[in-house]
């Protein structure tokens, strides 16, 4: 178990909700809320907040580095937006940052661009599947590194630094291939159109896991999750068995998927299913144990999909739900 923790210089009535209401829409359970006190219990760890003198004290519990990485970078977003300022944590260095260049760039699908990033990814040779991309400010140079971790010229507020899933790794790590899902107006979209081989970018992490493997899977999610859920396929034991459904705005999305005899890839045109969360319906999981249900996509029907498994008679801890966007 690794462990870490930060104390935040500000009222703990002003943050606490924040940090609860957050962790609940995430699919966490919040186990204990009073007197300025909560224990929030998630998928990667735990986060216990303490008021000590005039703030709050984190602490962040979680059974590996990547995890560990992906709690306190979700507490590092809510805590620079009240704040103006990153927390620095006790006992972690911070978001180790890599450099990379980009060495290939195809488009392989109409809503997929697939980048090949050369560099070395030996960080991820023990797991954790995700990274966060560095879209720097105009001007700025790349974060440097420093005693109390990564120093964000400009200040970590002014970085776009959106989350994706490795692809694709090569087993030496000297390269990754990362599918950007391309929609109007994302900030990414638009880097992707103008990026080209040979370009310096920068990338921090690892962080989370994959997805979790078990006799009988479920796997639901549209095209954000496409790269996590493909992974979890594509990894999966020989003797899996199972359903995974793809939403998809286009037939030619779909991946050419290799994937266990016993586990069958629906992909679903969006103009035919309307609601994600409504694909877990179709799912049809065996009584008794041995079963996994993940589910990824827009946030409001991951909340949605929270409350459809409990009624389809699925307990907490076989199945967990990710947020990867939010409409709106």
């Amino acid at each position: 178990m690794q462990k870490t923790n930060a104390y935040l210089d500000l009222p703990a009535t002003r943050f606490l909700p924040q940090l609860c209401d957050r962790a609940e829409a995430l699919g966490a359970k919040v186990a204990r809320i009073h007197d300025g006190h909560a224990i929030v219990i998630a998928a990667l760890g735990t986060i216990e907040a303490h008021t000590e003198r005039d703030g709050l004290r984190l602490v962040v519990s979680a059974n590996d580095a990547g995890s560990l990485a992906s709690l306190t970078g979700h507490l590092d977003g809510l805590a620079t937006a009240a704040t103006g300022k990153a927390p620095v944590w006790a006992g972690r260095t911070g978001p180790r940052l890599t450099m990379a260049r980009v060495d290939n760039i195809d488009r392989i699908s109409p809503s997929f661009r697939r980048l090949r990033l050369a560099g070395d990814f030996s960080a991820f040779l023990d797991g954790g599947a995700h990274f966060r991309l560095l879209i720097r400010p105009k001007g700025a140079t790349w974060p440097s590194d420093t005693a109390n971790g990564l120093h964000w010229p400009g200040g970590i507020d002014v970085w776009h630094r959106p989350p994706y899933t490795i692809r694709r790794m090569d087993p030496h790590a000297r390269w990754i291939d990362v599918d950007i899902f391309l929609h109007d107006g994302g900030r990414v979209t638009e880097w992707t159109k103008i990026v080209r081989p040979g370009d310096e970018i920068a990338l921090t992490g690892p962080g989370g896991r994959n997805v979790k493997q078990a006799a009988w899977m479920g796997l639901v999610g549209d095209e954000t999750a496409l790269p996590v859920i493909v992974r979890a396929l594509e990894a999966a034991h020989p003797d899996t068995r199972g359903q995974a459904f793809l939403m998809v705005a286009d037939p030619a999305d779909a991946q050419p998927v290799t994937l266990p005899e016993g586990m069958q890839l629906t992909w679903v045109l969006r103009e035919k299913h309307k609601t994600l969360a409504g694909l877990l319906h179709l799912l049809s999981p065996p009584d008794g144990e041995g079963r996994h249900i993940f589910f990824a996509g827009e946030r409001q029907q991951a909340a949605e999909a929270r409350v459809i498994l409990p009624d389809m008679g699925v307990t907490q801890g076989e199945f967990h739900t990710a947020t990867y966007w939010t409409a709106g």
